[in-house]
């Protein structure tokens, strides 16, 4: 490459690959930029113009779409009378609306908010313009954003299901991915994700993995969705995991053993029993029938029921006489 001022040979013009003809040059450094962008190759020479040579000015594109937070960059185009590349030109940029889109020395046009401004550039009083809509960045949209699994304790593994994952926004959803799936207290890694594909729209596959939960209740997880550029990334998806005890299996005593009274007198504690399931869980729904079984006396009333499971008399105990007295407590029907 052999940079000439001008008037020291004869004008030198080359036809660029972008079908503009290269004419001028100034600054060896922008010269260098202009051969990185393919305008000019080593081996050819240019030579200076007069600025007054400019009589029309292209902007890259004549519009561009850009989201709110990202950038698009213009380059400015100065042509002389014959169509020719006036180079390394000194050039200014502006923006009707900066609250819409700002731009900065070098072109660069970024997105701020949402709606439509104009974009100019000047170089020697000689202007162009282009058209820049704002538009909101890509959205991870879900068309639910909480799964919630059930299933009896040590059960098998309810089915899968499936969470879509769409774009709210003109741009892609691009690089789609998971980004960590968290838990909140109890049981952890009991669920698995996987992605249908890393663009929007995809599907996200959720399985509950139940063989080591066995204790009843609620457990929470959240996969989290990360998406290039999104707004709302990482977005997340929240699993529910809802335990019940299985069938019961055991009865035991509960409260009011061992308690003495006074003939014809009510004991002070209701006897009660608690039922629980194979893992030790309460089950509630199970009937069970209290009975005089040595001694004398008598029960009355029902069967009271609680939800953790502990079944006492709603009536009364009484002692017939000074001897004691057995009660028994059966299970009439198990609820499963």
């Amino acid at each position: 490459m052999r940079f000439h001022p001008a008037g020291s040979l004869p004008e030198v013009r080359s036809v660029t690959d972008r079908g503009l003809t290269l004419r001028s040059f100034v600054r060896s450094s922008a010269l260098a930029a202009l051969v990185a962008l393919g305008f000019v190759a080593c081996g050819e020479s240019v030579t200076l113009v007069d600025v007054g040579d400019i009589v029309e000015v292209r902007l890259s594109t004549d519009s561009a779409m850009v989201a709110v937070g990202s950038a698009v960059q213009f380059r400015a185009l100065p042509l002389d009378s014959t169509g020719a590349l006036l180079v390394a030109q000194d050039v200014a940029w502006s923006t009707l609306d900066p609250a819409v889109a700002t731009v900065d020395d070098t072109g660069l046009v970024t997105g701020m908010a949402i709606g439509v401004t104009q974009v100019s550039v000047s170089v020697a009083g000689v202007e162009a313009s282009a058209i820049v809509a704002v538009s909101p960045p890509p959205t991870i949209v879900l068309d639910q954003d909480t799964v919630t699994f059930s299933l009896a304790a040590g059960a098998a593994d309810p089915p899968p299901d499936t969470v879509m994952v769409t774009n709210g926004s003109t741009f892609p959803v691009l690089g789609l991915a998971l980004d960590s799936i968290t838990y909140g207290a109890g049981a952890q890694d009991w669920v698995g994700a996987q992605l249908s594909s890393a663009a929007a729209p995809a599907s996200l596959a959720l399985s509950p993995m139940t063989s080591g939960v066995t204790t009843a209740g609620r457990y929470t997880a959240t996969v989290w969705l990360f998406g290039i550029d999104a707004e709302n990334s990482p977005a997340p998806v929240t699993v529910v995991l809802d335990v019940a005890a299985a069938p019961a299996s055991a009865i035991s005593v509960n409260d009011g053993d061992g308690q003495s009274a006074a003939a014809g007198t009510t004991l002070v504690t209701r006897p009660s029993v608690r039922i629980t399931d194979a893992f030790g869980n309460a089950v509630s729904g199970a009937s069970v029938t209290f009975a005089v079984t040595a001694g004398g006396g008598s029960v009355t009333g029902g069967v009271r029921r609680w939800p953790d499971g502990a079944r006492g008399v709603r009536g009364r105990c009484v002692a017939d006489g000074a001897r004691p007295r057995r009660l028994r407590e059966s299970r009439r029907r198990r609820l499963g």
